[in-house]
């Protein structure tokens, strides 16, 4: 199977724009965690669970969820080290492949 230089090409072009895209989204993710920490430095100033600025409503959201047992110093507590070493040990490690791209250097940038 032969792959046709004009896909090759192609891909590097799509490559290069996501991560242009990706260097973008990350500057624009900073700049709108910088408005919400002032944002949220407003509700908490309120000393309110929700505030009303400009119609845009700033509010504490509650949610309840189980709270996390430290499950493997559990375990360890009731198997014993020696038992959960032995167990962790007969573990077979697992193979794993990325698929990978690289652009010939001259296309490098």
């Amino acid at each position: 199977m032969t792959i046709a230089k004009d896909k090759l090409t192609q891909w590097q072009e799509l490559n290069d724009r996501r991560l242009r895209l990706q260097r973008e989204a990350k500057t624009v993710n900073e700049a709108i965690g910088l408005l919400e920490e002032e944002f949220e430095k407003e509700l908490t100033a309120s000393e309110k669970p929700s505030v009303v600025r400009n119609g845009f409503t700033l509010a504490w959201e509650v949610s309840k969820k189980k709270v996390s047992v430290e499950w493997k110093k559990e375990f360890i507590r009731e198997l014993g080290a020696d038992k959960a070493i032995a167990i962790q040990e007969g573990v077979a490690d697992e193979e794993s492949k990325k698929f990978t791209i690289l652009p010939p250097k001259t296309m490098a940038s």
